[in-house]
């Protein structure tokens, strides 16, 4: 750990224990992420990165990809 640490990834295990948000939506890390943690929040990362990053896949798939149905997330989507 360095004190640069918190520039790339923060423990806030505490928050989302003490809030239980329905989802933690990130971004802008080029990896997709579409998960549950333990107390079942959604955890989505809704990054769509580069077209290289993608390849030759169809570009509205990778638009959708970013996009969240808020109505849905408190069903437990």
């Amino acid at each position: 750990m360095t004190p640069l640490s918190p520039c790339f990834a923060s423990d806030l295990d505490d928050l989302m224990d003490r809030y239980r948000p329905n989802a933690w939506i990130s971004g802008h890390t080029h990896r997709s992420a579409d998960l549950r943690a333990p107390g079942g929040t959604l955890l989505r990362n809704v990054s769509v990165g580069y077209k290289h990053e993608f390849g030759s896949g169809d570009p509205e798939r990778r638009v959708r990809k970013g996009l969240i149905d808020l109505d849905r997330i408190g069903e437990g989507e």
